[in-house]
């Protein structure tokens, strides 16, 4: 849970990092599966761009544009 205190190392820090680390994975996975001739409808929808798109609140996602801008 946050505490809202901008912390240097803020769940929602983390959680943006473990998100966009998962998106590439998940978008690289698709390449891949595209590349070697797979059925675009037998790709897993989890990994359909649309499904990969973030869905953080705006005002948090906002918060978190502050943390990181406050701690560079």
């Amino acid at each position: 849970m946050c505490c809202m205190s901008a912390c240097k190392n803020c769940v929602w820090n983390i959680y943006d990092l473990d998100l966009a680390k998962f998106q590439a994975e998940a978008r690289n996975l698709r390449t891949e599966f595209l590349r070697q001739g797979i059925n675009e409808n037998q790709i897993p929808k989890m990994l359909n761009e649309a499904e990969l798109q973030s869905e953080i609140d705006p005002s948090i996602e906002a918060f978190n544009a502050l943390i990181r801008k406050l701690n560079e």
